[in-house]
Parts: C-alpha cells; structure tokens; sequence
C-alpha cells in the first residue's frame, strides 16, 4: 500500500531507459545494481496495488493511509521529499505546489551540483523546476555591508575543517556600474544612489571574498556602494572589520589580496605600513601577508614594455635592454613560417585593440618560454640583432617569476606530464619535469632559488621614458617585489607550522573576477532570454 503511492510514478518505464541487451551490458555495475531495485520495488508496488484494489480502497485512502505512516517512520527531511514525490506525481506541472522546506531542501541539492539535480528531475519529474527555485532566492534582499548569517554559516561548517583548511585570504575587485541607472536603496548602507534624489551617483561596487588557501570553498561575505570620491581611509576599516569577522568564526586570515589601483597601493604603503622588508601586519595574534595580483602584476609589466624599452642587468652585471620591437620582428619572422615556434602569438597579441590590455592570458602568452626560445634561435639563425638576447632573456624571467607564482599541483616533480611547445624545453638539472616552478613550493624546491634571481633583477629594472628622458620604475615592479617578500615570509611560516607544500598559486584575484563573470553572464541570460 505505502510503495504503491511512491512508486507508481516508476512503475511506468524503465528509470534508465534501457531497450535492448546491448545497452544494459554497457551499464556500469552500480547501474545494474540500482536498475535491479528499481524492478523489485516495482514489482512490490504492482502487488500492493492489486492487493488494496482487491479490498476496495481508492487510490486517495491509500495515499492518505502511506502519508500517516511515513510521518511516524521518516525524519522531516525525508518526509518531505517522499509527500511530494506523492501529492505532485498525478498533478500537472502548472499544477504543482511545493512547500518553503520543500523548495529549500531542494535548493541545497541544485546549489551542489546542477547536473546531478537535473537528472534527478528526470527520474523523479515533479521536483522543483531551477527557475522556481532561483525565484526562492530572490525573494531574499542582501543587504549592502557584511552579511551575519554569512558568517554564522561559517562558524558552523568550520568546525568540520582540519587545521590546514582554516587557513584562508581575503581579497577583494570592484565592478562599475552605469551611473544613468537609479539603484534602489533596500538597507541602511551609507552609499550614495543616483539619480532621482540628486545625490551623486554609485560609480563602483565592492565585493569582498574569502577563500581557503588548502581547502576547496569561497564565499563572498560584503559588498560596499561608493561613488568616485573612494579613499583608502574609506576603505580601510571595511578591511579591519572582514579581518576581524572572519576570525571570529574560527579561520585565520593569512594574506590580503587585490590589485594595484592607487587606493590600494596607498592602503598598503601608507595604513597598514607595509614594505618588501616586512610584507605582513600582526593582527589578533595572526601576521597578515599582502599580496598584489600576480596576474595584474604580469599584465602590467606587458603593458609598460609595450610603451618603453626595459634596462636591467645579467648575471655577469652587464646593462642590457628589452625591447616590444624585437617581439613584433621575431612575430613576423615566425608567422611566415609554414611550421612555427610560438603558434599561439597572434596578431591580436602585437597589434590589438585596447581592450586586449587587461587581458592575462594573452600577457602570459607574450612573456612564455615559448617565445624566448623563438627568439634565441632567431639571434642564433642570425635572423634577429644580438641586442634582441636581452628581449629573451626578460621574457623568461618574468615567465619563470609567473610560473612560481601559478604552483598549485601538490605531487611530486615529474608526477604530471607538460603539453604544448614547453615539452622542447630541456629541464632544469636534477628534476625529471620541464615546469617544475609550476608545482607547490616546498623547501627543496626552485622557487626560492628563482625568487633570489627576480628580486636581484626587478631591483635594477628600469623603464625608459623618451618624452622625458629619464628612467623610472612603475609600481608593479614594486609590486612585483612586495609579492615576493610575502610569498617568501608565508612559506617560512607554514613550514615552520609543518606543511610541506604550499600552494602559491591560489593566492590571486581569479575567484573574485569569476564571482564577477558569473554574475554579469546571469543578468544577461534574464535580461535577453528571459
């Protein structure tokens, strides 16, 4: 009587959809497993059905009859689930209705794993559409500044972590907003939303992140509307209090990260007194490491070599240059060929538009191995000028520097295969891998070694200006050696503490500008498809 009602949805084709022999021996063994249940408890529901006929009740009495017991057999959870896999199996799906835990329980499900609820919404048709249970989210106003239950939540799941995956970094990015549109102000925040009431309007909001340096979550825990008028005093205290908070829910805050904007360099230099000697701040018995983006590092460095000739020194002292017209020689010289070095360099990368110098991953393809092998053995073909060694040479330093500061795999050297033009590159004497900067940092790795060489050569790096003919250094050589310092003063400490590995390449920006991309592609999903 109790499976006729939660089954009878089932009983009406196969759950997998299998047709012929074929198909079921290509199933895997836990499908055939879970296919054989399937059967059994169908062929059970078939029985009772026959059974309760048999003495006359109606379908309603044997429903009615499955709800009192399960009540008294099931938690509230499971209770939940089975009574509407019951009332909504025979309804329609404008039909339907679902109660507020109901649709909860099922958001927890679809927030895990989308693909996974969606093909469960196959065996089991009458759960919750994902549009009915976005709209649930909706209904929930965030206000501007921290959020509590955000940090109540993470009290709660922090005491599940192990030691090591309490570590975590804040960062924080911005987006722009359109300042022709009126913001609605739901909260108490002290911004100021334009438009209607006079007020200058919001230009920028702020979001703040955590994110676990060995562990596997991130969270957004604030946001902040401000206008142009944005100062590091400003944003100073909103720094202390995410610090404070996220402490107090029993993680430890290891490190700052955020871009290079005049604000945070002055939040940096100026606040919290930080300089490459000494990269941390101790705060509620914790130091606090500050880091600039490694990747806004990079780019920039790209774009400042794009505008000006580099001077530094080799390692025998002697003063060379580095010069954006020998990529743009060695560009044409290996676009001609039929087979080429660096098929990656495109025209794009030498001659884009604008909008191609916020791009990492095309700075990255500039300053790769890649090309400076190209170019050496143009020199070497005496296709190239020798000055141009000087253009190679940098480029694999900023490459190594980058690749140091990307180590995130935890295995040991030569447990992970390269692909790409690199697999030409001979490796480093002693390591059996080709990139071995891009695993973990440990205490007998090249990192530290490579760290000595870039600090030794950003501190004489050097931009030539021609309008004023001087030479400068831009912040993001500064930034550059303020990431080296704490990257190297992190490490010290957590091998002090006893991890081996630590992986340096989790500390960026990226998840904060995902969070961001994910944001705006939803918007403009609703927006045009909607």
């Amino acid at each position: 009587m109790i499976e006729s009602g939660m089954f009878q949805d089932l009983s009406k084709a196969d759950p997998l959809n299998i047709k012929t022999v074929r198909e079921y021996k290509k199933l895997p063994p836990d499908a055939k497993e879970l296919r054989s249940k399937v059967h059994n408890l169908q062929r059970i529901n078939n029985r009772l059905k026959t059974a309760a006929s048999k003495k006359g009740l109606s379908t309603k009495q044997m429903r009615e009859a499955a709800i009192e017991y399960l009540k008294l057999t099931l938690n509230s959870v499971q209770y939940e689930l089975v009574f509407c896999l019951i009332t909504n199996s025979s309804r329609s799906k404008r039909g339907r209705r679902y109660t507020l835990q109901m649709k909860v329980i099922c958001l927890g499900l679809y927030l895990f794993d989308p693909r996974a609820y969606q093909n469960l919404r196959k065996v089991f048709g009458c759960l919750p559409s994902s549009d009915t249970l976005e709209r649930l989210l909706q209904h929930n106003k965030v206000q501007e500044g921290f959020n509590e239950f955000v940090f109540d939540a993470l009290a709660c799941i922090s005491l599940d972590f192990d030691e090591w995956a309490k570590y975590v970094l804040i960062s924080w990015d911005g987006m722009h907003l359109t300042p022709e549109l009126t913001y609605v102000r739901t909260g108490e925040g002290k911004g100021h939303f334009g438009g209607l009431d006079g007020k200058e309007p919001v230009t920028q909001v702020d979001v703040v992140m955590v994110k676990s340096l060995f562990g596997g979550f991130k969270l957004p825990i604030g946001h902040f509307f401000h206008d142009s008028h944005w100062t590091a005093d400003r944003l100073k205290p909103k720094i202390d209090e995410a610090i404070a908070k996220v402490n107090a829910t029993g993680l430890k805050v290891k490190a700052l990260v955020c871009d290079q904007c005049t604000v945070h360099q002055t939040l940096f230099r100026s606040l919290f007194e930080v300089t490459t000697e000494q990269p941390y701040k101790e705060i509620d018995g914790e130091r606090v490491y500050f880091f600039f983006d490694p990747p806004h590092l990079l780019k920039n460095i790209r774009n400042n070599l794009k505008t000006y000739n580099a001077f530094f020194k080799d390692s025998e002292g002697k003063e060379i240059y580095a010069s954006w017209a020998h990529i743009i020689q060695f560009f044409e010289l290996d676009s001609s060929n039929l087979t080429r070095v660096a098929p990656k360099l495109t025209w794009d990368h030498i001659h884009g538009p604008p909008v191609t110098h916020m791009n990492v991953a095309m700075a990255a393809q500039v300053l790769s191995r890649s090309v400076a092998g190209g170019i050496r053995q143009a020199v070497a073909d005496g296709l190239m000028e020798k000055e141009a060694l000087g253009t190679a040479l940098f480029i694999e330093m900023m490459n190594d520097l980058f690749d140091s500061f990307n180590s995130k795999i935890r295995e040991e050297y030569g447990a992970v295969p390269t692909v790409g033009i690199r697999d030409f590159v001979p490796p480093p004497l002693g390591h059996k891998n080709r990139r071995p900067l891009k695993f973990a940092v440990s205490e007998e790795s090249l990192h530290q070694e490579c760290w000595r060489d870039s600090k030794k050569f950003l501190e004489n790096l050097r931009f030539f200006r021609p309008k004023t003919e001087d030479f400068s250094q831009p912040p993001c050589v500064k930034g550059w050696l303020l990431a080296i310092s704490a990257a190297e003063h992190l490490c010290q400490e957590l091998w002090s503490l006893g991890c081996k590995l630590v992986p340096v390449g989790v500390i960026n920006q990226d998840f904060v500008e995902n969070f961001f991309s994910q944001v705006f592609m939803k918007f403009v999903f609703k927006f045009y498809c909607v």
